[in-house]
C-alpha cells in the first residue's frame, strides 16, 4: 500500500490565523474600552481636584496600533501640559534666587496671562524693588489711582493705569505686582496613576465582553 500526502500551501497559516484572530479582535476591543474608560475617569479625577476644563481635556489617551487589529494592542496616556506631573506627585520648586508670584493686587487680566516680571516690564511698565511691612520682597510699578484706592492698604490699578505710569489724573502710588518666595511647595492634587491601575484591573472584563470564538 502506498500513500501520498501533498502539501496544502497556506493551510497551516490559515489555521493559526483562525485561532488567533478572535483573540486579536477581543484584545483590540478591550484596549479601546480601556482607553475610553481611562480618558473619561482620569479627566473626572483632574476636574475633582479643581482644575479647569482645559486641564481636563489636555489629558489624552490613544490605542496602539492606531488603525489595526493586534494581539499586542495597548493604550497610552499623556498630558499635553508639560508640568502637569507635579500635581500628580507633588513637588518643591526653588527660585534662582526668587520665584515671583502675582499678588491679589495685580490686575486679573495679568494673572490670567501668567505674565512673568520680564514680560510685564516689556509689555506694561517698569518694575522696581520694595519691601512689605513684614519684610517680604516685592516688585512694584507706579500708577495714578483714585483717592479711595490711594488710601487703601492694598491699592490696585488696571493694566491701562499701570501702562500710563506717572501720567494722567489721580494720586501717584506704588502698586505691588509680585511677591518673591525662595521656594514653592506644591501638594499632590490628583491621582491619575491610581485611575490607570483601576482601569488596568478591569481589562480582563473588557476582553471577555468582546471575545467571540469563531
Amino acid at each position: 500500500m502506498r500513500l501520498r500526502l501533498d502539501r496544502n500551501a497556506g493551510a497551516f497559516a490559515r489555521a493559526i490565523m483562525a485561532k488567533t484572530l478572535p483573540v486579536a479582535r477581543a484584545t483590540t476591543a478591550a484596549m479601546d474600552a480601556a482607553a475610553e474608560a481611562l480618558k473619561r475617569e482620569a479627566r473626572a479625577e483632574i476636574g475633582r481636584a479643581g482644575f479647569s476644563r482645559r486641564w481636563q481635556n489636555a489629558l489624552r489617551v490613544k490605542r496602539f496600533p492606531r488603525r489595526k487589529i493586534s494581539i499586542d494592542a495597548a493604550a497610552f496616556a499623556w498630558h499635553r501640559i508639560p508640568y502637569a506631573g507635579v500635581f500628580e506627585t507633588g513637588a518643591s520648586i526653588a527660585g534662582r534666587p526668587m520665584l515671583w508670584l502675582p499678588l491679589p493686587s495685580a490686575p486679573r487680566s495679568l494673572q490670567r496671562r501668567r505674565m512673568s516680571p520680564e514680560r510685564f516690564e516689556t509689555k506694561v511698565a517698569p518694575l522696581f524693588s520694595m519691601t512689605s511691612r513684614r519684610g517680604r520682597p516685592l516688585l512694584a510699578a507706579q500708577a495714578r489711582v483714585s483717592k479711595r484706592q490711594a488710601q487703601s492698604d492694598r491699592p490696585k490699578a488696571s493694566l491701562a493705569a499701570l501702562r500710563r505710569g506717572n501720567s494722567g489724573r489721580g494720586i501717584l502710588r506704588s502698586i505691588p505686582i509680585y511677591h518673591g518666595v525662595s521656594v514653592v511647595h506644591l501638594r499632590r492634587r490628583f491621582d491619575v496613576t491610581g485611575v490607570a491601575r483601576s482601569v488596568r484591573d478591569r481589562v480582563p472584563d473588557f476582553y471577555w465582553a468582546n471575545f467571540r470564538d469563531e
